[in-house]
């Protein structure tokens, strides 16, 4: 072997090597950016399927509303409303009498010592 195709050779291998770095920093960015699309995705389904169980519970709530026994139980309590040919009796409310409070008495400190161990 001569001197120059032992440099060549060299030149060759520090081409290489060169190539080979830039073939691996290109894989890794692209690699790295594949995860964080990824991660993205996955963010996007759980939101997505979040927004399936409210729009679920939504139209459950809708169809609950909409039924013949809510909409005949709100007209009568909100509205007062009775079916024909029923009966309706409404009971007044009354204030309760006010029963006299009697005045407290002070209590001595032996008394408030009793009271506290054994009770009223």
């Amino acid at each position: 072997m001569s001197k120059s195709s032992g440099k060549n050779i060299k030149l060759i291998f520090v081409a290489n090597i060169v190539v080979f770095c830039l073939v691996f920093f290109a894989f890794s960015r692209e690699y790295l950016g594949n995860r964080a699309l990824d991660r993205e995705i996955r963010a996007y389904e759980l939101r997505r399927e979040a927004l399936e169980q409210d729009r679920l519970a939504s139209f459950e709530l809708i169809e609950q509303l909409s039924s013949e026994y809510f909409l005949e139980t709100e007209a009568r309590t909100e509205y007062g409303l009775a079916a024909p040919g029923e009966d309706v009796i409404v009971f007044a409310e009354t204030e309760p009498e006010a029963t006299p409070i009697e005045p407290l008495r002070e209590r001595s400190n032996p008394e408030k010592w009793f009271f506290y161990f054994f009770g009223e």
